[in-house]
């Protein structure tokens, strides 16, 4: 069969338009490293709702470390001993900004409001809207973003006098 002028104008009017549907769908997922960042911690605190040490360790990079403990712990032996002590955990965050350092390192800045139950039988007692500032830095690994540090920091705000 042999295509005439007009149906091969059509046939390549209709790769292009496929061409530029298929780019316009790939450029829309397109996600930003801010947005990436942002995901990261926003799954940290469901992990943290749903007691899942394992998801909150798949974002740690292998330095990670905990900015002022005294005592360098095993982080999913840590973990996994809070979540046994809590029933149900709430993580509510706000004001959750990134500043990009360059294209491989990241800082994240936010609010935590923080509300645990423990479970029966602990000497502990409730946590209820127990709020913190947190930065969190970030580096690329094998060009995904993992948490290298985390800490609580006090703001000039959160000072009372």
């Amino acid at each position: 069969m042999t295509l005439t002028p007009t149906r091969k104008a059509i046939l390549a009017l209709a790769f292009v338009t496929l061409g530029l549907f298929t780019y316009s769908r790939i450029v829309g997922r397109v996600i930003s490293d801010e947005d990436r960042i942002k995901s990261i911690v926003r799954d940290m605190a469901d992990a943290a709702e749903e007691r899942s040490a394992r998801r909150i360790i798949e974002h740690l990079h292998p330095d990670f470390r905990a900015v002022r403990l005294i005592v360098e712990y095993d982080i999913d032996v840590m973990l996994r001993g809070l979540f046994l002590q809590y029933k149900e955990i709430r993580v509510n965050l706000r004001s959750l900004t990134v500043n990009m350092q360059d294209e491989e390192n990241a800082e994240a800045l936010f609010l935590a409001t923080v509300s645990a139950a423990y479970n029966p039988g602990s000497h502990h007692q409730n946590l209820t809207g127990e709020m913190a500032r947190f930065r969190l830095t970030f580096a690329k690994v094998d060009g995904a973003w993992k948490v290298l540090t985390a800490e609580s920091v006090e703001s000039t705000a959160d000072r009372v006098e």
